[in-house]
C-alpha cells in the first residue's frame, strides 16, 4: 500500500503528469471525461447544499474507479486530461471552501490513489518542488467577522405592505440576501456566519429551514446564545403550539414518580376502550363528528348542516395528521429508523391500510419542518427543566461520529437526571482548552439565563 507522505494539490499535479503515457485514454462514455465539462446539478445544490453537491458529483464521476479499498484508494486505469481537469477542479473547490473536510479527504485519497498508480507501472512518484503550507486550525467557533468574500451582499428590501404576516425578525438579522461571486445572476442568502458554517440556501427564505439552522449553528451560538439559538428555539416552538402543550404533560408524567407509579399497577386508572371507538375516530359522518370530536364552534362559523360537517370534517383531519405526525416521529427517532423509509411503498400501503385519511409526510417535510419543530420544543422543556436548579454538574467528552471528531455536553441534576445538551462539530477545529472553554461558556450562559 502506497501512502503519499505529500497531499496537496501541487503533489496531485505532479503525479497525474508522471502517468505513463502507455496507460490507455478514457473511451467515448466514460465518468472521469465529467471533468471535461463539469457542472454542479441544480436539485442537488437546492436539496443538500452546494458542498454536498460537489461531493456526489464527484463520486459520479470516479464511480468507473469504485470500490475503493479500505484505505480510500480507488483504481485508476487511465490517463489524459480528465485527470488533470479533476486536480484544477478540486483546487477550485478547496478554495472555496477550505474548512470542508470531505474535500480534503478526496485530494488525500487522490493523491493515494495516483502514487499506487505510479507505484504499480513501476514509475517513481516524485512530489511537487514545493509544497503548500499547512494551515493552523482555528481553537474556536468564534469569527472575526461577518464578511464572506463569497458573497455580494445586498440590502433587504422594506417592508411596505399594510397588512399581512410581518418578516421574521429573527430571520433578517441572521441572515443576508446575497449573489454568490460565481453565479452573480441567482439570488440567494447566507448565514451571516457563513465564513465558518458555509451555509446559503436558495430565495425567498424558508422560515422553517432557516430557524433549524439557527438553532444549530454552533457559530451563531459562540456569538449569542440567547439572541440567536435560543431565539430561534423559541420561534420553532411557536410555529406548533399544540404540541408544546402536550409534549409538557407528557414531561410531567415523566417527572412525577407518583403518576408514573400510579399508571403501571392500577388497572382502574386505564381508561377501557369505548366500543367502536376506532369507527368513530376515522369516521367523518355528521352525526359521528360531532359525538367523537371536542371541537369548539369558533365565532362566525356557519350552522347549517352541511358546512358544520365541513367544519368538523378539515378540523379532524388536522387533528389526526397532527397526532399521528408526532407519533411517527418519537418512533422513527427513539427506535433508529433511517427516515428515507417513510418513501417506500410498503410503508406507505401500511398507513393507509390503518388510516386512508391520514396523509405521510414526505421525507423533505419530515426532516426539514416536523422534526425541528419536536426538536426546539423538547430543548425548550429541557432548558426550562435545568433552570430550575442552581448546583448542576455539567461534563464534555469528545468521540468521533461518522469520521467527524464531536464533543458532547451533558448536564445531570442533583437527582441523577443527566440530559444531552450538544455535540458540538470539532472536526475543522483545534481541540484546545480555549476550545473546550468556549463550549462550556455557551451553555453555562443559556441555562443561567433565568436563574
Amino acid at each position: 500500500m502506497v501512502q503519499a507522505q505529500h497531499t496537496d494539490i501541487s503533489t496531485l499535479k505532479a503525479y497525474i503528469n508522471a502517468l505513463p503515457a502507455s496507460m490507455p485514454l478514457p473511451e467515448d462514455g466514460a465518468s472521469v471525461l465529467w471533468f471535461l465539462y463539469f457542472s454542479l446539478d441544480d436539485e442537488w445544490i437546492e436539496d443538500a447544499g452546494e458542498e454536498a453537491a460537489i461531493n456526489c458529483a464527484l463520486e459520479v464521476a470516479f464511480k468507473d474507479y469504485l470500490p475503493q479499498n479500505d484505505k480510500g484508494i480507488f483504481y485508476i486505469t487511465h490517463c489524459g486530461p480528465a485527470l488533470s481537469a479533476f486536480a484544477e477542479k478540486l483546487e477550485q473547490f478547496i478554495s472555496r471552501f477550505p474548512d470542508n473536510l470531505t474535500l480534503k479527504k478526496w485530494l488525500v485519497d487522490g493523491v493515494n490513489s495516483v502514487a499506487a498508480c505510479l507505484k504499480a507501472n513501476s514509475v517513481p512518484a516524485k512530489p511537487a518542488a514545493s509544497a503548500v503550507p499547512a494551515t493552523k486550525k482555528p481553537n474556536s467557533k468564534l469569527l472575526q467577522s461577518e464578511t464572506d468574500k463569497n458573497y455580494i451582499d445586498t440590502p433587504e428590501p422594506v417592508d411596505n405592505r399594510k397588512g399581512g404576516q410581518r418578516w421574521n425578525s429573527l430571520l433578517v438579522k441572521a441572515t443576508w440576501l446575497c449573489y454568490h461571486v460565481d453565479k452573480p445572476d441567482t439570488p440567494l442568502a447566507h448565514c451571516v456566519a457563513s465564513s465558518g458554517c458555509r451555509t446559503q440556501m436558495a430565495v425567498p427564505r424558508d422560515l422553517t429551514r432557516w430557524l433549524n439552522h439557527i438553532a444549530t449553528c454552533g457559530y451563531l451560538a459562540t456569538w449569542d446564545p440567547i439572541g440567536f439559538t435560543q431565539a430561534a428555539l423559541l420561534a420553532l416552538k411557536k410555529l406548533n403550539k399544540d404540541l408544546s402543550g402536550e409534549l409538557q404533560e407528557k414531561w410531567n408524567k415523566s417527572m412525577d414518580p407518583e403518576k408514573c407509579s400510579h399508571s403501571e399497577t392500577s388497572a382502574s386508572s386505564i381508561p377501557q376502550p369505548m366500543k367502536h371507538s376506532r369507527t368513530l375516530e376515522v369516521s367523518f359522518s355528521n352525526e359521528d363528528i360531532v359525538e367523537s370530536s371536542k371541537i369548539s364552534l369558533k365565532p362566525g362559523m356557519k350552522s347549517s348542516s352541511g358546512s358544520l360537517a365541513t367544519v368538523f370534517q378539515t378540523e379532524g383531519r388536522i387533528q389526526l395528521k397532527d397526532k399521528v405526525n408526532q407519533a411517527l416521529i418519537e418512533m422513527v427517532i427513539c427506535h433508529g429508523i433511517p427516515p428515507h423509509n417513510l418513501t417506500k411503498d410498503k410503508f406507505k400501503e401500511f398507513t393507509t391500510a390503518l388510516n386512508s385519511a391520514y396523509i405521510l409526510p414526505s421525507k423533505t417535510t419530515f426532516e426539514m419542518s416536523l422534526v425541528p419543530k419536536y426538536a426546539a420544543n423538547a430543548q425548550i422543556l429541557i432548558h426550562e427543566h435545568l433552570q430550575k436548579f442552581q448546583d448542576l454538574t455539567l461534563t464534555f467528552d469528545g468521540g468521533m461520529l461518522l469520521k467527524k471528531k464531536f464533543y458532547s455536553v451533558h448536564a445531570t441534576t442533583p437527582n441523577g437526571e443527566a440530559f444531552c445538551l450538544d455535540l458540538n462539530n470539532a472536526s475543522c477545529l483545534s481541540q484546545t482548552a480555549d476550545y473546550i472553554i468556549g463550549v462550556m461558556k455557551r451553555w453555562i450562559i443559556v441555562i443561567g439565563y433565568n436563574c
